[in-house]
Order: structure tokens, then sequence, then C-alpha cells
């Protein structure tokens, strides 16, 4: 299992847990009719298999090529300021290059493995691109700044394995608000 199936996982449990938790409330104070024509929220695991399949097929692969390579060409040096400026260069290089491709990647292979249609995947991927983008840059960019400035080169994979999953957690919000 992936880091993005636990994510997603993690999202899945909580809107089960907060559906019950609405639904006990209802009850309690009498008001079952906002629960009457509602479906209840079950597990998807084929969501959950679709998202780490990414992870493990797509994403995990493409930063394990693209992290030694961003090093190489922006490389870190200098004291202060200067050295601040070059993990800057580098976070905004790596948000450039790779973050709408693989929202992009993400977008698309979701879609197309829930249903086999690439004219819908391609709708999704305008679609969603506008959304998840933002999202991504609030969250990776000031990861990044992290990941390059303060944490050690042999805890880097677990730093950012674990916002990997906080990550998932976001796209799974995403993918279930479709």
């Amino acid at each position: 299992m992936t880091l993005l199936a636990i994510g997603d996982a993690v999202s899945q449990i909580k809107d089960i847990v907060n559906d019950k938790q609405e639904e006990k409330a209802a009850m309690e104070n009498k008001d079952p009719v906002h629960f009457e024509n509602k479906e209840p929220v079950h597990f998807d695991w084929q969501r959950t298999t679709r998202q780490g399949l990414f992870g493990a097929c797509i994403a995990a692969p493409i930063c394990h090529v693209w992290f030694p390579f961003l090093e190489t060409m922006v490389p870190l040096s200098g004291q202060g300021i200067q050295f601040m400026g070059c993990v800057a260069e580098r976070v905004v290089v790596d948000q450039i290059v790779t973050g709408p491709f693989n929202l992009m990647s993400f977008v698309a292979w979701m879609s197309f493995w829930e249903d086999f249609d690439v004219k819908k995947a391609g709708k999704k991927i305008k679609q969603e691109l506008p959304v998840l983008f933002p999202k991504s840059i609030k969250l990776w960019v000031p990861v990044h700044m992290l990941t390059f400035s303060v944490v050690p080169d042999d805890l880097r994979v677990l730093w950012i394995g674990v916002v990997s999953i906080i990550w998932g957690v976001i796209l799974s919000a995403s993918a279930r608000d479709d």
C-alpha cells in the first residue's frame, strides 16, 4: 500500500465517522428527515486502489528520478540569504515542472481507471487542475522550502512520505467532491 492510498483511506474513514456522527446527532435531535434520502457513506476500495497504484506506478518512480536530477540542475550553495535563494529557486523549478504534470497525471489516472473514458479524463483535467494546483502550491512550496533547507538528506524520504499522506487526504477529498 502506498502513502497516497493511506491518505485516501484516512480521508474516507474520516468521512464515514463524520457521517455516523451527523446521523447520531440528527437522531438525538429527533430530526431523522435529514438522513432519510441520504445514501450512507461507504469505503471505496476501488478508489483507494487506484490512488495507491498511482503512487506506486507513477508518483514514486517520477520522484525517484526527479529529485536527484533537480539537485544537479539547481545545486544549493552559499550561506544565509544566498542559500535560501538557491532553495527558493529549486522549489520554483520543482513546482513549475512537476506540479502541473503530477496533477494532470493523477487526475487522468483516477478518471481513466474509474470508467475507461479518455474524453472524460481530459475534461476532468481541465476542470480539476485549476482547483488542485493552488492546493498543491499551498502545501508543497512550504514543505519543500523545509525539505531543501532544514531536513537532513537521510530523512527527506521519510519527511516527504509523511507529507504525502496529508497530500493523499487532500486528493481523496477532491476525488470525493466530484
